[in-house]
C-alpha cells in the first residue's frame, strides 16, 4: 500500500486523482491512518450516529406487530 511504503497523503491523493482530505478519510475508515484528531473526530461521529438513531426510534411508530406478535413500547 502506497501509505504504508511511506507515501505521504498528498501524494498518494495525487496519484489517486482525489483529494488529500478524501484519502485521509478513506484511510481512517479503513483503520490504516491514524491521529489524535481522527480519534476524536471518530468518536464524536459515533456519538452522532447514536443521537440521531436515538431520535428515529422516538420518532417511530410505537406500535409494531405481525400475525403471530404484537409488540407494543411504551415511552416513559
Amino acid at each position: 500500500m502506497f501509505y504504508e511504503a511511506g507515501m505521504s497523503l498528498r501524494v498518494i491523493a495525487d496519484e489517486l486523482g482525489l483529494n488529500s482530505i478524501k484519502v485521509r478519510k478513506l484511510f481512517i475508515t479503513a483503520g490504516v491512518y491514524a491521529s489524535d484528531v481522527a480519534d476524536k473526530i471518530s468518536v464524536g461521529a459515533e456519538r452522532q450516529r447514536r443521537y440521531r438513531a436515538m431520535k428515529r426510534w422516538r420518532n417511530a411508530t410505537t406500535e409494531e406487530g405481525s400475525a403471530d406478535v404484537r409488540i407494543t413500547a411504551r415511552s416513559k
